[in-house]
């Protein structure tokens, strides 16, 4: 397509450069920033197999990239990986056991890295505003040099066995594994004297370590499309996280709910203020108070050192599990995938307070139930009770914390394939039928206010599927 240089070129046209684009959009436009970066990597590997029973793998490789580029030596960063793997059931002493078919031990480990594109190791700054006095353009440092950024590196052990078994009716693997991750990427509180409040650093070390496991059974196996057929696929981790080491940790309240990293605990931990009551003390009426040091309780916490808060679990769930059946039979097929999540915590509902002028818009249902002298709640007051000043208290509160532990059906789908013979000489080669539910209401959840936890709110609504397949 080829576009005109002229501007309304139906009554003749006029330069639309110098009538449109530098008098109304050329100045008006800006900069129009471009980010460029450069990678390298260099690899190799290698594997050997002996006698169709031991296998031993190598790989190595270096990657480079300017990300952090100002300390030259923390622009690339080696990976490599070895393993080994013993195929037991090929071995003589096993030829006489033949309910076992496959069965291998394998060993390995590894070294990966990771970069982050949203930091940089150089000073940066933004510009394109302009100064009210001078009416000249001024830049505005956004954060300090880190000549010492590198790259995130972790380093993984696994140890697995691959399994079948009766006749491949029984298969499926189970894995241990431990990741230890050095040098992980958050920011660095800093002295404000020294013109910043924060930095980005490779500041914590954490490791991950469990098991995970992956069956599959054939309860019934059909030898034709009029023959029953059954299978059952199930999945299960089980994972535990702790922070080993952290530089420089919070010291105030506030920080550590922003940055839940300490020594010992989850990466995820969430951490919360001790509830303390609704307050009856005159000028603090239906305010919430929460437990600070010495058995105090006080309306604001926020700048209080990190011994006033609990450690309230974790976000992130310790174990998984999945769930799959298919059914098939003369062409009919169902199947059904769940689903359970469990071992950790969600803030929901939090109580938070509101002003006492706040009337132009709609409030929280709870505060039907809010804190009067005649009517104790723990619910915050409202009205003539409400409170002067709002911090983050009630957010970040433990009487907002729920467990989040739920079983789900993820979908459910019935199916009808046609036999061949119906469209034989049609040119088609399948044609079948779909009915499909996704995200059905849950089937049980932990917690006792309905909350899903996956949205920490109203569940996603259910979805209805059918769909017709045609293949040529």
């Amino acid at each position: 397509m080829n576009y005109s240089p002229l501007f309304l070129g139906a009554s003749g046209g006029f330069p639309a450069s110098q009538f449109v684009f530098d008098p109304y959009i050329k100045e008006g436009m800006g900069v129009v920033p471009e980010t460029h970066h450069k990678y390298a990597s260099g690899y190799f590997n290698l594997t050997y197999t002996y006698d169709e029973k031991y296998n031993v793998f190598g790989s190595f490789r270096k990657d480079y990239a300017d990300v952090y580029g100002l300390n030259a030596k923390f622009r690339g960063t080696p990976l490599w990986s070895v393993g080994a793997g013993w195929l037991i059931h090929n071995e003589d002493f096993m030829k006489d056991i033949k309910w076992v078919n496959f069965l291998k031990l394998r060993a390995s480990y590894g070294v990966t890295g990771n970069i982050y594109q949203g930091a940089t190791s150089y000073m940066t700054a933004t510009s394109g505003e302009l100064n009210q006095y001078t009416n000249l353009p001024y830049g505005t440092i956004e954060s300090p040099a880190n000549p010492n950024l590198k790259w995130e590196q972790s380093r993984t052990t696994n140890i697995g066995i691959d399994f079948g078994l009766l006749d491949n009716r029984l298969r499926g693997s189970i894995d241990y594994y431990n990741k230890v991750a050095k040098d992980v990427f958050s920011y660095r509180t800093l002295d404000p004297t020294t013109g910043f409040t924060s930095m980005f650093v490779n500041m914590a070390s954490m490791r991950n370590r469990g098991v995970e496991l992956q069956i599959t059974y054939d309860w019934l196996r059909g030898a034709s499309r009029k023959n029953w057929s059954w299978t059952t696929n199930f999945t299960m981790s089980h994972n535990s996280n702790i922070v080993t080491d952290v530089e420089n940790p919070s010291n105030s309240a506030s920080q550590l709910i922003e940055r839940p990293y300490v020594k010992g605990k989850p990466s995820s931990a969430l951490w919360s203020y001790r509830f303390a009551g609704i307050s009856d003390q005159e000028g603090e009426k239906g305010q919430s108070l929460f437990y600070i040091e010495d058995g105090g309780k006080s309306h604001s916490a926020t700048c209080k050192s990190i011994s006033i808060l609990e450690y309230s679990g974790q976000s992130e769930p310790k174990v998984i599990m999945g769930m799959d059946n298919s059914v098939r039979w003369n062409g009919f097929s169902f199947s059904i995938l769940m689903a359970y999540y469990g071992g950790h915590m969600m803030r929901a509902l939090a109580h938070n307070e509101t002003f006492s002028s706040t009337w132009s818009t709609a409030i929280a249902s709870y505060f039907l139930n809010a804190w009067t002298p005649e009517h104790p709640t723990d619910i915050p007051g409202i009205g003539r009770y409400a409170s002067a000043t709002i911090g983050s208290e009630t957010t970040y509160g433990n009487n907002a914390i729920h467990h989040a532990d739920f079983l789900k059906i993820r979908n459910i789908v019935l199916g009808y394939d046609f036999p061949q013979e119906w469209f034989r000489g049609t040119g088609i080669n399948r044609l079948s039928l779909r009915f499909q539910i996704d995200n059905p209401k849950y089937l049980w959840v932990a917690n006792d206010v309905h909350v899903d936890p996956e949205t920490l709110g109203l569940r996603n609504p259910s979805s209805y599927i059918f769909g017709l397949n045609i293949s040529f």
